[in-house]
């Protein structure tokens, strides 16, 4: 059985230790026994219906007006901003890329792996 701790006034935990002393009681015991006791009368006892005209109906919440964050508003502002034509890339014809000068420069060794000439 877990415990948990109920907090009292100083003047009421003496006299319910006082009353549970002198009827012999737990004083623990006697607690869960008024819980109970408390809680099985209220659920006895019968709810009353209300109308439904009386029962107060939820007040709907006033429609906020909603600003656009100034993040947002920033962008919008660039995208508005007209951009500079890029210029058209350059492209080499293929012919050229292919050409023997181009890929004799890649298929030679690094420099530092060349050999040194004697001289």
């Amino acid at each position: 059985m877990s415990t948990k701790v109920i907090h009292l006034a100083d003047e009421v935990h003496d006299m319910a230790k006082k009353h549970c002393t002198e009827c012999g009681m737990r004083m623990s015991d006697w607690v869960a026994s008024l819980i109970r006791k408390e809680i099985t009368v209220l659920d006895k006892t019968p709810q009353v219906q209300l109308p439904i005209s009386k029962i107060q109906q939820p007040v709907p919440l006033p429609v906020a007006v909603i600003q656009p964050s100034p993040r947002l508003v920033l962008e919008e502002k660039i995208r508005s901003i007209p951009q500079p034509r890029k210029r058209p890339v350059h492209t080499v014809p293929a012919e050229e890329q292919t050409s023997e000068a181009v890929v004799a420069a890649f298929s030679a060794p690094p420099f530092w792996a060349q050999r040194k000439s004697a001289s």
